[in-house]
């Protein structure tokens, strides 16, 4: 494990605050790498790091991603107890991809351990080197970024938080199935990248959608390898920043919903929030930051591993013919959740291996009854055949 030498730790006067902390506490169910031997990894559910390697020159205040860990380990935990393992920081490198190498392979040594990765800031484009820990441990990755923006731009220049995307189309290995954008602001969005997406069949979901039904975004980050939050789509007027420029986006609840819906997704395996550091100086950002981490680790609390591909007798199936098609739907009997078949198809090109199941909504079902395909399924059909 190489990576993890490279990797700073935690000052010890915070440790041995988190270590007084009261018993009920996150901080209490916290251990930090560079103060034990690790016999057992499997001890561990979750793994934190911070990475300090920023785009532009914002002021670098050692103590920034100290007071985010600060304000989440003096959180209560709820009706659960995840042990989760605080790895340190990753410093700048000598160049950008050391950095990125390092943050790749942590990623895909901890995910080969069962145990999911939490990411505290750094630049967006770092989203890269969490997609490319898939690389020979996972043939087909989804990608959720919540964001204003698309971040495509154009992959014939260095990667950057504005191009990140373009470089995981075009850069082999192809594992990108995926990639579905929540919030974007379409006077944000250049035409040519609308189109891209739409031609790739990937999904966006413009803020209105979003903030009107965040309930409806349950199933796309139920399908997420990794999830992306860029902290600059959260609206001005929930932070107070004089010069913060997003008049429009999210407020601090829904990110909390998008956190908990994408801790509760068996498939994720990384969830991270970008560009906190431009927000420094504000108390409160630590604790908004702070309390969408708590999200997260408690829908990981909660996850069931339920899925119609592990046992269908779990499920009430629903076969719903259109035109010369039959969609089989399937409806937990536990949770009410809903998922959709997407088949694969004789003499055809495949990339999906075998018949996978899509998460969806009982609102797609209720379409597909009035003879209606759910976009989802038919963007996933069409990405299935390229």
């Amino acid at each position: 494990m190489e990576a993890f030498s490279f990797l700073e730790a935690l000052p010890t006067d915070f440790t041995n605050r988190v270590h007084a902390f009261e018993k009920e506490s996150i901080g209490r169910a916290v251990q930090f790498y560079h103060e034990i031997e690790i016999e057992d990894w499997s001890a561990f559910d979750l793994a934190l790091i911070s990475v300090t390697e920023f785009e532009d020159e914002y002021s670098k205040n050692p103590n920034f991603y100290i007071h985010i860990r600060e304000d989440l380990f003096r959180l209560y935990q709820g009706n659960w107890n995840k042990k989760i393992l605080d790895l340190g920081n990753i410093s700048p490198g000598n160049q950008l991809s050391d950095t990125f190498y390092v943050l790749q392979e942590i990623q895909r040594e901890l995910m080969r351990k069962n145990i999911i990765l939490i990411i505290l800031g750094g630049r967006q484009d770092l989203t890269y080197a969490q997609y490319r820990a898939y690389d020979n441990y996972k043939y087909m990755v989804n990608l959720v970024g919540i964001d204003a923006k698309f971040d495509i731009g154009d992959a014939d220049q260095p990667i950057s938080s504005q191009s990140y995307v373009s470089h995981m189309i075009v850069n082999e290995p192809y594992n990108l199935f995926n990639f579905s954008n929540l919030g974007y602001q379409t006077y944000y969005v250049k035409q040519e990248e609308k189109d891209l997406v739409e031609k790739l069949y990937f999904e966006a979901y413009r803020l209105g959608e979003t903030s009107d039904e965040p309930t409806e975004m349950e199933p796309v980050l139920r399908d997420a390898d990794l999830v992306s939050i860029d902290f600059e789509s959260i609206k001005a007027s929930e932070i107070a920043l004089p010069n913060h420029k997003m008049v429009n986006g999210f407020t601090a609840k829904e990110l909390c919903i998008f956190a908990r819906y994408a801790g509760l997704s068996d498939k994720n395996t990384s969830f991270a929030i970008y560009h906190l550091e431009k927000f420094e100086n504000l108390d409160s950002i630590s604790q908004i930051a702070a309390q969408i981490f708590w999200y997260f680790i408690e829908g990981v609390n909660f996850r069931l591993k339920e899925n119609p591909k592990l046992n269908t007798s779990l499920f009430t199936t629903y076969k719903v013919p259109i035109n010369e098609s039959v969609l089989n739907f399937y409806e937990s009997e536990k949770t009410g959740r809903w998922w959709i078949e997407i088949p694969q198809f004789a003499n055809k090109r495949n990339k999906l291996s075998e018949v996978s199941f899509l998460p969806c909504s009982k609102e797609d079902y209720l379409n597909a009854c009035d003879q209606i395909y759910p976009n989802r399924w038919y963007r996933a059909k069409c990405k299935n055949e390229i």
